[in-house]
């Protein structure tokens, strides 16, 4: 038998709060998809995907400074996000911050030139 580490032990509890926080937000459970995200990246810091989704539940509930630093730090993990840089640019111009907001929309039109609601934003 495989010898399981604890690095993919971390990895797959990690994934199920990941998609078990995905199960909350849906529900409309915001507290408790915030806790599972937070605890899937005690588990694994550099889940981009786990950052991206904390941002946008964070920027839906008014909270843009930690936002922004979640959808930062989910592109710095992984910046093929279109749908990241689209939140991103969208809190950025929502805070009237909108050369930054168009830098985040040109970076999503250079991974999918194709995004409407990138141009639509843009």
């Amino acid at each position: 038998m495989p010898q399981v580490t604890q690095d993919t032990e971390d990895l797959i509890h990690a994934e199920a709060l990941f998609y078990e926080g995905n199960r909350y937000k849906n529900d409309g459970d915001l507290l408790q998809a915030e806790t599972c995200f937070r605890e899937a990246l005690s588990l694994i810091p550099d889940f981009a995907e786990a950052h991206a989704n904390l941002g946008l539940l964070l920027d839906e509930a008014g909270v843009q400074i930690e936002a922004e630093k979640h959808y930062v730090r989910s592109l710095t993990c992984n910046p093929n996000y279109v749908q990241t840089y689209l939140n991103l640019g969208v809190l950025l111009a929502s805070q009237k911050r909108f050369e930054e907001a168009e830098t985040a929309y040109h970076q999503a039109l250079k991974l999918n030139p194709n995004a409407p609601a990138v141009w639509s934003n843009l």
